[in-house]
């Protein structure tokens, strides 16, 4: 949350349950606060919206009488499931919460007893199919320009790489940042890890394939009933 989403909104109600109920259902509460607040950016709600959403999640904190009063209240963290859908099958690059969607799918790729996330903020956004790649690379080949334009910026496509190599590598075929990067580094995030284990290609069936896990992983995660 601190490094993916653009703003702390999410903080005073977190001291304030804190300062109430101390680690009674922290966790339970950290996790529908999260899922409140980023969906609640990402389907577009305006700032005073969102912000009226947490005012009204301290006031609950104020008069729950427990932990579970809050956390059991399903009105407070309410996600509307079909507008985030549409968000996520929609263009991710380039918004202010890409980031952030791939954090919360390398979180949720982890086991949490035995791990923790490495959140660095040296970490970018990477193309796994290039924006432009060269005109006789195999991308070409594998792509219709359709195909690209339609797939290239959605987030089956995307993945989080380090700054360095994201720079040096982000055009070259995929048998070739294969080879230079991912198996070396895979590391920095579990979902690319996920998603490029064993890939010896990446073609345009990847890309829906991949888009189709990654946004039921997360409507999962935000809707779980």
């Amino acid at each position: 949350m601190r490094e993916g989403l653009p703003g702390t909104d999410w903080v005073p109600p977190l001291l304030a349950y804190y300062h109430k109920f101390k680690t009674e259902g922290l966790l339970t509460f950290l996790t529908l606060l999260d899922n409140k607040v980023s969906a609640d950016l990402m389907t577009g709600l305006a700032p005073t919206s969102r912000m009226e959403n947490m005012n009204t999640i301290l006031k609950a904190i104020e008069n729950a009488a427990s932990s579970s009063v809050v956390n059991q209240d399903q009105s407070l963290f309410a996600v509307n499931k079909g507008d985030l859908q549409w968000v996520l099958n929609g263009k991710m690059y380039g918004r202010r919460f890409t980031k952030y969607a791939l954090l919360k799918l390398s979180y949720l790729k982890l086991d949490h007893s035995l791990t923790s996330l490495d959140v660095s903020s040296a970490i970018t956004v990477e193309h796994i199919l290039p924006q432009n790649p060269e005109n006789d690379s195999q991308w070409t080949k594998d792509f219709t320009p359709e195909q690209r334009e339609s797939l290239v910026h959605t987030l089956g496509n995307l993945v989080l790489l380090g700054r360095g190599k994201n720079a040096s590598l982000g055009r070259q075929d995929f048998i070739n940042k294969a080879g230079k990067y991912f198996k070396g580094f895979l590391s920095v995030s579990p979902h690319m890890e996920n998603v490029l284990h064993n890939k010896h290609s990446w073609l345009p069936k990847d890309i829906t394939d991949n888009q189709q896990r990654a946004v039921d992983e997360l409507l999962a995660c935000y809707c779980p009933n």
